[in-house]
């Protein structure tokens, strides 16, 4: 059976500042997107260029988000969440866009042939969603935006959630 991206976060970030801004924009019932970005092929990045390469490069992208979105972002594993809240969460589907062409100049080639790139599922909340129980939700609308991209095949890509959330 296979794990999800919320699954697999939902425990990490019991007590983060993250959380704690996604609680407080859920409770004031603002305009929320969330973007969730996961790095194509991270096993295989270990494997052919080992841990210290992968962490390497992962370490340069949570330091990009950090610098861009402060506490509003967040690296679980190989996955990444961006919190965007306010008129600007409208623009989610943009930031993501920003987001992965910044990570694929800036990530380090690995060997001449291979750089890092990234998938990114964004999602909006739905005005229901009134506590972090929603974030589940959220989590899993990307997800699911990211694994549909996935299947296609097609690497370095942005995808808008499945179905209707508000």
């Amino acid at each position: 059976m296979r794990t999800t991206t919320a699954e697999k976060l939902r425990a990490f970030l019991a007590h983060s500042p993250f959380m704690a801004n996604l609680t407080a924009a859920l409770e004031s019932k603002i305009s929320i997107a969330m973007i969730v970005g996961v790095v194509d092929d991270a096993s295989t990045i270990r494997e052919m260029f080992g841990a210290v390469s992968c962490e390497g490069a992962l370490e340069i992208i949570q330091q990009m988000l950090h610098e861009r979105f402060g506490d509003y972002s967040v690296r679980g594993g190989d996955t990444f969440l961006i919190l965007v809240t306010g008129d600007v969460a409208t623009k989610a589907g943009g930031i993501a866009e920003s987001v992965r062409a910044t990570v694929e100049t800036i990530s380090p080639a690995l060997d001449e042939h291979f750089r890092v790139t990234m998938h990114f599922g964004v999602t909006r909340a739905s005005s229901h969603w009134t506590n972090a129980n929603g974030f589940c939700e959220l989590l899993e609308s990307a997800d699911e935006a990211i694994v549909a991209g996935q299947r296609k095949l097609v690497a370095n890509r942005v995808y808008a959630p499945i179905g209707r959330l508000e």
